[in-house]
């Protein structure tokens, strides 16, 4: 990068240097952020959504988004970083009475899995929501769910127009097909770990010794000098094969005991994953921009599903914080973020334009 660069542009290169793919959602990403209009109440191409409430908030949604995606897809190539640092080069056995640095040590690698276990799943769910958005299909934007791409039922396929069935078909089957990809099963891996790091107990997890590679010295000699061998002895962390049974269930089964753990270390595991995840993402961005385009040239072939749309109620859980205690909040906006000021310029003419229809109507 040349020159000072934006937070947008730093995402991007730090996307490229983790070596994720994403020149097709960067496209996605600014062709939606240059589209959002404080004039439209958001997007011109949500102009059937009469509500204007409903319009801006849908069309924020959809904006905010595809932000998310990269947001959460950099995390997990964060975390993964991290987990390399931890046991990327193999890892030594703690030693010594220090309790609570081996607990540390072992939280910490907790923590990397946890982050990327929950990152990378986060994305592909925000992709599901941005496919709803621009695609305008029939599932709440605020509760998508990367399975919500999956082909709908036949009842509400009927819903769209011909033309939207189309796209509806068109990412369902992209969708399929990275899923299928080779090695079979990658996917539901992914997310039965998200469940087991986000909901479960964790299962037992494994360092195992490094394979002493041919031509290397295998015979420990002593000098005058010794070492203790197991300082050069290296142990590389392995991720469970099957994330969704419970330990117990595994101790229990039929088989041998070597049968629990993947054969490669977490250290390229992880990695192949965030290819795998931001291939999908990048393949499925480039065929939304299509219809995000088709969309603009004939809206009438894509009207949004206002009811599936529809804002939840309101006010959500009372909580205002711990001590109680008051203080002045004067909010600061820079006007260098573009993004946010028109955002907050949207809201300010939604709540003005509401109440001034109010007093009209009365």
């Amino acid at each position: 990068m040349s020159g000072t660069p934006t937070i947008e542009d730093a995402r991007w290169y730090l996307l490229g240097e983790f070596g994720v793919p994403h020149k097709h959602l960067r496209t996605l990403e600014e062709r939606l952020d240059a589209d959002y209009a404080v004039d439209c109440y958001g997007y011109a191409q949500f102009s059937d959504l009469t509500d204007l409430r409903l319009r801006a908030v849908a069309s924020d949604q959809l904006l905010r988004t595809v932000n998310a995606i990269g947001d959460n897809v950099l995390a997990a190539c964060l975390h993964q970083e991290r987990i390399a640092q931890l046991v990327g080069g193999g890892r030594s056995l703690p030693r010594g009475p220090d309790a609570v640095a081996v607990l540390r040590g072992s939280t910490e690698i907790d923590i990397g899995l946890t982050g990327f276990f929950g990152a990378l799943p986060s994305a592909l769910d925000c992709l599901a929501a941005v496919a709803i958005g621009v695609c305008r299909l029939p599932r709440s934007i605020t509760k998508a769910d990367i399975n919500h791409l999956d082909s709908l039922a036949p009842k509400l396929h009927a819903t769209g127009t011909a033309a939207q069935r189309q796209a509806w078909d068109d990412v369902a089957a992209l969708v399929a097909r990275h899923r299928a990809l080779l090695p079979a099963g990658w996917f539901d891996w992914l997310m039965a770990m998200r469940n087991l790091m986000t909901h479960r107990a964790r299962q037992e997890r494994i360092l195992l010794q490094q394979t002493i590679e041919d031509g290397r010295p295998q015979l420990a000699v002593v000098t005058d000098t010794p070492s203790d061998v197991t300082d050069t002895w290296r142990f590389d962390l392995h991720l469970r094969k099957r994330p969704s049974l419970p330990d117990m269930q595994e101790f229990t089964r039929a088989g041998a005991l070597a049968d629990l753990w993947m054969k490669e270390p977490a250290a390229d595991t992880l990695p192949a994953l965030l290819l795998l995840v931001g291939e999908l993402i990048d393949g499925v961005a480039e065929q939304l921009l299509v219809v995000w385009e088709q969309a603009e040239a004939t809206p009438s072939d894509f009207p949004a599903p206002a009811a599936k749309w529809a804002l939840e109620s309101e006010p959500g859980p009372s909580f205002d914080g711990i001590t109680g205690a008051a203080s002045a909040f004067r909010p600061h906006v820079g006007l260098s973020h573009s993004q946010l000021r028109r955002r907050l310029e949207l809201a300010e003419r939604v709540l003005r334009d509401t109440r001034s229809r109010v007093r009209g109507g009365s």
